[in-house]
C-alpha cells in the first residue's frame, strides 16, 4: 500500500509537472518558429514602449521627491478632480440644465452641485500642499460647474478662465457636442504652460476621455500630473490627497522618539 501511495505521489507531483513544462516548451518553440523576424521585432518594440512612461501607461501612484522637485521648476499641467460633494441622484440633469441656463437652477442650490464641508476642507489642504511645496502655478482653468470652481477658488485662490471643455462627459449631448468637448480638452492639454510655471485644470472624474489620455482614475481632490516635453505629453503620476499630504515633511513625526 505504501508503494502505491509513493507511486501516486511521484506521478502527481513530479511526472505531471515535468510533462506540463515539456509541453509548454514544445508548444512555445513551435509558436516562435512560426513567427517571422519582423513580428518578433514588433513584439519587442511593443514591450519596450510599455516600459516607457506615457499617457497610456499605468502611472505612478505616489509623489516621489524627484517628481516634486521637477514640479518646482514648472513645465507640467496638473489636472485636479473636484473635491468631495454630497451624493445626489439625477445631478447630471441639473448640471446640464445649469449649463444651458444658469437661471434654471436656484442660486442657493448646493446639494451635490457644490462642495460639502469635507470638500471645502480638502480644497484648502490642496492649497496648503501647493504653497508649502512651492509649486509655481501659472494659468488656472476650471469647469464652470460649482464644485470644480469652488475647489479652484479655495485651493489656489483664483480662476483665470472657466472652460466648458472641462465639464464632465454627461453634460454635452452625445454626438457633436461631446466631440467638440473632447477636442477642447485635447487642445487644452497640448498647450504647454508659461516657462517656469505649471498650469492647473479643475474638472471632473470623466472630463478626460480614456481614448485620448488612458485611464486617469482619480479620487475626489486627486491630481493627475502631466509633463510637457519634446516627445509629447506624458502622464507622470496620479495621486490622491493623502499622497500629497505625505509629500509634506512632518517635523513632529521625524523628531519623535518611539519607545
Amino acid at each position: 500500500m505504501q508503494n502505491r501511495e509513493r507511486w501516486a505521489f511521484v506521478q502527481e507531483w513530479i511526472f505531471k509537472p515535468l510533462l506540463t513544462a515539456a509541453m509548454v516548451v514544445v508548444v512555445g518553440g513551435s509558436v516562435m518558429a512560426m513567427l517571422s523576424p519582423n513580428t518578433l521585432v514588433q513584439l519587442r518594440d511593443v514591450f519596450s514602449r510599455l516600459r516607457e512612461p506615457g499617457p497610456h501607461r499605468e502611472p505612478d501612484r505616489a509623489l516621489s521627491p524627484s517628481l516634486l522637485a521637477e514640479l518646482s521648476a514648472g513645465g507640467f499641467t496638473l489636472f485636479v478632480r473636484h473635491a468631495s460633494r454630497d451624493p445626489a441622484p439625477g445631478l447630471d440633469a441639473i448640471d446640464r440644465a445649469w449649463i444651458l441656463n444658469p437661471a434654471s437652477v436656484p442660486a442657493d442650490f448646493r446639494q451635490g452641485f457644490c462642495l460639502n464641508e469635507l470638500g471645502r476642507i480638502e480644497s484648502r489642504l490642496l492649497g496648503q500642499f501647493i504653497r508649502e511645496s512651492r509649486i509655481p502655478i501659472g494659468e488656472v482653468l476650471s469647469s464652470p460647474l460649482c464644485r470644480a470652481r469652488e475647489t479652484a477658488e479655495l485651493s489656489v485662490g483664483r480662476v483665470d478662465r472657466l472652460d466648458f471643455a472641462l465639464v464632465h462627459a454627461k453634460v454635452p449631448a452625445p454626438g457633436l457636442e461631446r466631440s467638440v468637448q473632447r477636442e477642447g480638452i485635447r487642445s487644452l492639454m497640448k498647450q504647454p504652460p508659461a516657462p517656469g510655471t505649471n498650469r492647473i485644470l479643475f474638472g471632473h472624474w470623466d472630463t478626460m476621455d480614456k481614448r485620448d489620455f488612458g485611464e486617469v482614475k482619480l479620487e475626489q481632490a486627486g491630481m493627475a500630473i502631466f509633463q510637457h516635453s519634446g516627445s509629447g505629453l506624458k502622464l507622470r503620476a496620479t495621486v490622491d490627497l493623502i499622497d500629497l499630504m505625505h509629500a509634506l515633511p512632518s517635523p513632529r513625526l521625524q523628531q519623535r522618539r518611539w519607545n
